[in-house]
């Protein structure tokens, strides 16, 4: 009898992993991703090109590998194929980088780092999710791109800069929100003969200067380097402007919380100080505006919405006090509207998008153990036939229960 009892729930718990109730915050559903992407392609993606309707109708390499990472998530294999069709055919670089804009040709040639190591790193999923290894073989010659041309390296230590034109500036510009520590993790498991690990490293390093040294309640967007040791500066020298924390640094605390979920990288107490001044901000204000001082003060009183969607990432993460009312008050209704189409531009589209995805563990790296889930994804199947598996695994606790009985 006990040993019945064991059985049955060991198969309940089975059960509730394999229907995704563990994912549930809200009442979003894996197919509300669904929903979001057929409307997004629909909206901002025409033959393969993703356009910002709402900054002048330009295109980006940014814009180019977020829609290459929607659609390998969302096993989208046609509109995968027809986004890097175009991003090779009007952005890709003789050096196998891509050019960051373009409106009827291309604007500016320099390269992104964000969007060149989200594109490889697409490629890299893609090459697993549809089981084609020539993906492979592209993301490949972007990483060594990557490697030559946006690392740089300063007394043995290693640096991921703004693009391909930051590495000869006399004080090399570093991207705070382009920091991927995730993605340099699967890069090493692929290309053995750059040290990736070092980038996730210098990455961390970065973010606790910003944090513990320089006591800052809010990253900026840019940092710089001193070439000749390699130190950490929060401005340019002789540059009077103030560095400010806005858009271009939202992402590093959605990239922060995946490393977290996809690696168990153990850095809670940098995760819990980078929530600080969120959970300060929401007991005072009940809102985030766009653009802050990096001690916090606001300067603007626009709310800044994508932040919400990347904060609620490292805050559920974390376990944050804030993370289920951020949710429920600011994500939530930002979902609602965004699923009829009704004030939501590009950028918070993306991003709404990527934080719902890493809850319901849709944004993954098919790196996961076992590997024998692969290539049955059981998330997908549930998706449209959640009464089948309920079904299957009903029959599989009928047969164990009677088996169990006669022996």
């Amino acid at each position: 009898m006990f040993s019945t009892l064991k059985a049955i729930i060991l198969l309940s718990l089975l059960l509730t992993l394999a229907t995704g109730t563990y994912a549930k915050l809200t009442d979003q559903k894996p197919n509300d991703l669904d929903a979001l992407w057929n409307l997004y392609s629909d909206t901002y993606i025409s033959d393969g090109r993703v356009i910002s309707l709402d900054e002048n109708h330009i295109t980006t390499s940014e814009g180019q590998s977020y829609a290459l990472l929607r659609a390998v998530w969302s096993n989208d294999r046609e509109t995968f194929d027809s986004v890097l069709r175009w991003t090779q055919q009007q952005l890709s670089r003789p050096d196998k980088l891509f050019s960051w804009k373009w409106k009827d040709r291309v604007l500016d040639k320099n390269a992104a780092t964000d969007a060149d190591t989200d594109i490889a790193l697409a490629l890299l999923l893609a090459a697993e999710r549809f089981d084609l290894p020539h993906y492979k073989t592209q993301a490949l010659q972007i990483i060594d791109s990557i490697w030559e041309n946006e690392v740089l390296e300063i007394n043995g230590r290693y640096y991921i800069t703004g693009g391909n034109w930051a590495p000869d500036e006399a004080y090399p510009t570093i991207h705070v929100g382009y920091l991927a520590p995730y993605a340099y993790e699967l890069f090493s498991r692929v290309d053995s003969r750059h040290p990736w690990e070092k980038l996730i490293t210098t990455s961390y390093d970065i973010l606790e200067w910003l944090y513990f040294d320089k006591k800052l309640a809010l990253p900026p967007e840019k940092i710089y380097l001193d070439k000749n040791n390699g130190s950490y500066l929060p401005n340019k020298p002789k540059l009077k402007r103030a560095p400010i924390f806005s858009y271009d640094v939202f992402p590093i605390f959605w990239r922060v919380a995946t490393d977290e979920q996809w690696f168990g990288r153990g850095k809670s107490k940098l995760r819990k100080r980078m929530l600080r001044f969120f959970e300060d901000e929401w007991q005072k204000r009940n809102r985030f505006f766009d653009r802050y001082t990096l001690q916090g003060e606001p300067q603007s009183q626009f709310e800044a919405l994508p932040l919400y969607a990347t904060v609620s990432s490292l805050a559920r993460i974390n376990k944050s006090p804030i993370a289920q009312a951020l949710d429920e008050q600011k994500v939530h209704p930002l979902w609602s509207n965004a699923l009829v189409n009704r004030d939501t531009p590009y950028y918070l589209h993306n991003w709404l998008w990527f934080d719902r995805a890493l809850a319901l563990k849709t944004a993954r790296s098919f790196d996961e153990f076992p590997g024998f889930w692969h290539p049955f994804d059981v998330i997908v199947f549930n998706r449209y036939f959640a009464f089948v598996l309920l079904a299957i695994c009903l029959v599989v606790v009928v047969l164990l229960i009677t088996f169990l009985k006669r022996h």
